[in-house]
């Protein structure tokens, strides 16, 4: 794995990706990134993604526009913040700050002469540009115009790159269209044409991925064996492009059929008979989703069902001699395995949703169904049999003309009906807030299936409003239930004329305008917010109903704690105030890191008595006088937002899990073990000592050893090999005991998902990064068989509670959604182990550094040290003679006085082999 240390991210190296296919925009220039790049694989929300041209530009350089100075590169964010971080002094930033040739100020890398305050930012420096999918270079012209791009076709004012010979004027971010793509409505790559005259002369082109049309002038993707064309958008849009590495599929002729069953077929024939044709028709089948034999029926049937389509059933079909069951003649042979163009992955037959209702929402109809179910083993993805029948070319005798499949980023009206069902959920847990109120979602809610950006998602509540009713505020007239933001801006769209919507649209109650639901009354003008409305509202926590008391105030919210202007909402009897939004907090959640569900908690005795309380998810200081979710088995407590947060919260259906003693062991083995003891010996006080087992890992046997062994690692978590370990006598191979009796299955509590324990990485180099600690690994790796989450053996064996000799206190877990610093290395991240009585935390990269270890190009071994080691006051590596920070962790060989940074003396890890 190629691995690029960069200035715009020190904590981490940047990661080389030969073809980046996400969405992703370049940290440098801000461009869309298609190809080679490099990106951090550390970090959750800002990954840092770079061109692979951006990543790798010279720290430095000489310009033909700035000859007398050398210029430097610059991240001008870092700069504009440093320098003019206040409002105030932004103007100075705007005259100093601009660049020479375009001048203009962008976010991205710039280079600079500080001497004569000259900048050129990046894009503008490159003399010469190339375009894979063009012969001659692009050159920037160095000014500044508005042009139409021969690419794109948008017009639009920037610095166009130039190609004389063929008199094309280009943005520079189009120059970074991929020359091949593969779409997954398309058996074979599409190519990036431009400009084609063999477009331009024949008549009107559609793009077979949206149905629009194409203006052949400029690019598009074509396939010029089957005349397929689309537009660029179109073809780079997530839900159109497939994911493949071009390096290797350099077969361009490697057609996959978009319906290409398997060779398991879905039935077998028992008994057929011969028409007078030849041909043959199965008269008795055994098919895969029935345990009796199947009869050829022709006739019709009156009032039954497929068991497939679940439609009304008609001939021919197949049907059951002894029970109820019932299959037409197509559905019967649907294929095991099939490809679908809504999907880029293979999809699965099975005869019932594998969900405990056994029904399921068809993702293309957004109807429910609970018959056959296509499915995709590698993500959610739910298909019924009439979708997955449909082509995506279709004549439907409801129209006379011919209709193509199209699928855009922007959402399309249905002629026939115009809008999408929203479909209910029971148990909503994803972080989203709900269009009618804009308060979070948790528990039962509705939403568009089919609409991928914004799904309208609402409470249950929300969703069911009447769309009138009689209010005691305004009982003259009825309330009608109305859309604000509809309102909004078809009567006040223009900005000019808003100040009328704020004057008209505010709510009677609150005297506040927001983008939400209200009702309104259009001879008074008397508006009223949903949850103005709402004359009581009752929270599942708490026994008594709540009251708005209709006034907003400044006030605290006995639920978070949170001081604000609002209207709350009270418990009389309780003299409780709380946020409307905190009414909503489930009353019971599951965190990865808990076995027992928790409850939520508010204002305790119990509590409010004790001593401090310290959440168990961030380490930090609870507040007990507000709520909080509480274990009261185990006496665990956390933060309301910690336990809601995505990378602590785990999914689970509470309606299936009723019992609250359901418990799951973070760390429990499954019943299939990785070795196999093939001799053993008993020791003095009974236990047994296995002298050699089989491994899964290893083809031979290995031999249990327990003396010292110089020079040699351990192919499990590649560190050096300590006594007592196994080793193979025919072969170089070492396993720790320890190693050796990983289970093959194990929970861990940075993911939700159990983890599989192989001995190898499944990438081509056998190498990963682990997802904990950032150090490079080759030896074996704990993955997830459902998402992309790799761990090595050093951070699997970490507890989340933690003694280590660097602190003298004990150190705990903590995981939040804001990045922690490590007081042993400066390095941030989300996951650091915390000490309750100090400020001091680590994070898994310094907690798994070996306590000693060797250099290669020493002869001494060197010891982990935590402290300077001594007050000189200059502090070196003496590997790479950089100064070193005295409150850094380091490795010092005491006997040669020779200190160095942990990074220089692994150099690329300290798990690898």
């Amino acid at each position: 794995m190629e691995l690029l240390q960069h200035f715009c991210h020190p904590e981490h190296p940047l990661v080389f990706n030969e073809d980046e296919r996400q969405e992703r925009y370049c940290y440098g220039c801000w461009d869309l990134i298609f190809g080679p790049s490099y990106r951090c694989i550390q970090c959750d929300i800002f990954m840092y993604p770079h061109h692979k041209s951006c990543a790798e530009l010279p720290l430095g350089l000489y310009h033909p526009l700035h000859p007398i100075h050398p210029l430097i590169l610059y991240n001008e964010r870092t700069y504009r913040y440093e320098e003019y971080g206040k409002y105030e002094e932004y103007s100075k930033y705007e005259e100093y700050g601009k660049c020479e040739l375009c001048k203009e100020t962008h976010d991205e890398y710039t280079y600079r002469c500080y001497y004569c305050n000259f900048n050129l930012h990046v894009r503008c420096a490159i003399l010469q540009l190339k375009a894979k999918f063009h012969d001659h270079p692009l050159t920037p012209i160095g000014k500044s115009i508005m042009f139409t791009c021969d690419i794109c076709g948008k017009e639009g004012k920037g610095i166009p790159n130039l190609c004389a010979p063929c008199s094309l004027w280009i943005h520079r971010s189009c120059a970074f269209y991929p020359q091949r793509i593969k779409v997954i409505r398309h058996r074979h790559q599409l190519h990036l044409t431009h400009s084609s005259l063999e477009f331009y002369q024949t008549k009107s082109r559609f793009c077979q991925l949206c149905v629009q049309k194409v203006d052949t002038r400029y690019g598009l993707y074509y396939c010029s064996k089957c005349n397929f064309v689309a537009h660029l958008d179109c073809s780079l849009d997530t839900r159109n492009l497939e994911y493949i590495n071009f390096l290797e599929h350099e077969d361009e002729d490697e057609d996959s059929e978009l319906d290409e069953s398997v060779d398991l077929t879905t039935y077998k024939v028992k008994k057929f008979i011969e028409r007078e044709d030849g041909t043959q028709i199965a008269t008795e089948i055994a098919h895969f989703s029935h345990d009796h034999d199947l009869k050829f029926v022709n006739e019709a049937q009156n009032n039954q069902k497929c068991n497939g389509c679940a439609r009304d059933i008609c001939p021919p079909f197949y049907s059951c001699v002894k029970c109820n069951f019932f299959l037409h003649e197509s559905c019967a042979k649907l294929p095991k395995k099939k490809r679908h163009p809504l999907h880029r992955h293979p999809l699965t037959l099975l005869a019932k949703s594998p969900r405990r209702s056994k029904t399921f929402v068809c993702y293309s109809c957004g109807w429910h169904c609970n018959g056959f179910i296509y499915t995709c083993d590698t993500c959610i993805f739910e298909l019924d049999v009439q979708c997955s029948l449909t082509p995506d070319i279709l004549t439907h005798e409801g129209h006379e003309h011919q209709l193509i499949l199209s699928s855009t980023a922007n959402l399309q009206s249905c002629t026939a009906c115009g809008e999408h069902p929203l479909v209910f959920n029971e148990d909503e847990r994803q972080e989203r807030y709900c269009y009618g109120c804009w308060d979070l979602i948790f528990g039962p809610s509705y939403r568009c299936i089919q609409c991928d950006i914004f799904m309208y998602p609402h409470h249950k509540s929300c969703a069911e409003l009447p769309l009138g009713l009689y209010h005691p505020l305004h009982p003259i007239h009825p309330l009608v239930l109305y859309n604000e933001r509809t309102y909004q801006y078809e009567e006040y769209g223009k900005y000019e004329e808003y100040s009328k919507y704020e004057e008209y649209g505010k709510c009677e109650l609150c005297k506040e305008t927001h983008g939400e639901y209200t009702y309104r009354c259009y001879y008074c003008n008397f508006n009223l917010h949903v949850r103005c409305a709402i004359l009581q509202l009752k929270a599942k926590f708490h026994d008594h109903p709540l009251t708005p008391i209709g006034k907003s105030i400044m006030f605290t919210c006995d639920i978070c704690g949170k001081e604000g202007k609002g209207i709350p909402n009270l418990c009389a009897p309780c003299s409780l105030w709380i946020h409307r939004s905190c009414a909503f907090y489930p009353q019971r959640i599951k965190v990865i890191r808990h076995r027992h569900q928790l409850h939520l908690t508010h204002s305790s005795l119990e509590f409010y008595q004790t001593k401090s309380r310290f959440c168990q998810l961030c380490v930090q200081k609870v507040d007990t006088r507000y709520g909080l979710y509480y274990c009261s088995k185990c006496n665990f407590v956390a933060h309301l937002d910690c336990s809601l947060d995505t990378r602590n919260l785990e999914y689970i259906n509470f309606l299936e899990h009723e019992d609250e003693d359901e418990d799951s062991e973070l760390d429990e083995s499954v019943d299939l073990t990785t070795y196999k003891v093939k001799k053993f010996i008993e020791r003095e006080d009974g236990t047994q000592i296995a002298t050699e087992i089989a491994h899964f890992s290893h083809d031979h046997d290995l031999k249990f050893v327990n003396e010292a062994q110089n020079n040699q690692k351990c192919n499990g978590c590649a560190r050096d090999i300590c006594p007592p370990f196994y080793s193979c006598v025919k072969c170089n191979f070492f396993l720790h005991e320890s190693c050796a009796k990983l289970p093959k299955k194990k929970r861990h509590p940075l993911h939700r998902h159990p983890l599989t324990l192989l001995a190898k990485s499944p990438r081509r180099s056998k190498t990963f990064v682990c997802y904990s600690c950032g150090w490079h690994c080759n030896g074996f790796i704990y993955t997830c068989d459902t998402c992309i989450f790799e761990l090595d053996v050093q951070c699997s064996l970490t507890p989340d509670i933690l003694t280590h000799e660097g602190h003298e206190h004990q150190l705990i877990l903590s995981s939040t959604a804001n990045l922690q610093s490590c007081t042993a290395c400066g390095g941030r991240g989300n996951h650091v182990f915390r000490c309750t009585t100090c400020e001091f935390a680590l994070d898994f990269k310094c907690a798994t550094l070996p306590l000693s270890t060797m250099y290669k190009e020493h002869e001494h071994p060197f010891t982990l040290c935590y402290f300077a080691e001594n007050d000189s006051g200059e502090y070196y590596c003496d590997i790479c003679e950089e100064e070193r920070d005295k409150n850094y962790w380091f490795y010092y060989c005491e006997e040669c006085s020779y200190p160095t940074h942990p990074k220089c003396i692994f150099r690329r890890s300290p798990n690898f082999k």
